[in-house]
């Protein structure tokens, strides 16, 4: 029974860090703020109508429009640097844009030593468990990273 309740509380810091978001559009992104700002205005009044169940769908998009633009991403981390609760990644949350490829120029890199080589791996996100990268020792063959 506690998970839920994180989850929910994951739910509720994402929401109210939108909610403060939607209010600063104007200052983090002038040219797109309407645009932003229409979005995120139904989809938070979507994910706060939800039943808790129906939430994480809302809040997942409310995320991806966040994460379309550098400021507001930077921002969301600031005011929730949450886990994924979906993916069960304890150390950083990412969009899947992101795990996609887009954005990774703008993005903090992390640290992860791969625990078969001991190589230092340099990535924007640490990857969930279920779906791992190659380490990128370039000296040793291919392999999968393995998490610390």
């Amino acid at each position: 029974m506690g998970e839920p309740h994180m989850a929910d509380d994951a739910d509720t810091q994402v929401l109210n860090a939108a909610i403060t978001i939607r209010a600063e559009l104007v200052a983090l992104v002038p040219d797109d703020a309407d645009a932003l700002g229409g979005a995120l205005d139904e989809q938070i009044a979507r994910a706060q109508a939800a039943p808790a169940a129906e939430r994480p769908v809302y809040l997942d998009q409310i995320i991806d429009i966040l994460s379309s633009h550098e400021r507001t991403r930077e921002r969301l981390h600031e005011l929730n640097p949450v886990t994924d609760t979906d993916r069960g990644a304890p150390d950083f949350w990412v969009s899947d844009q992101l795990l996609a490829g887009e954005g990774v120029q703008e993005a903090k890199l992390l640290s992860i030593i791969c625990q078969t080589c001991q190589y230092e791996n340099k990535l924007p996100v640490r990857p969930p468990e279920d779906d791992l990268p190659d380490c990128q020792n370039p000296n040793r063959s291919r392999h999968t990273l393995k998490l610390p």
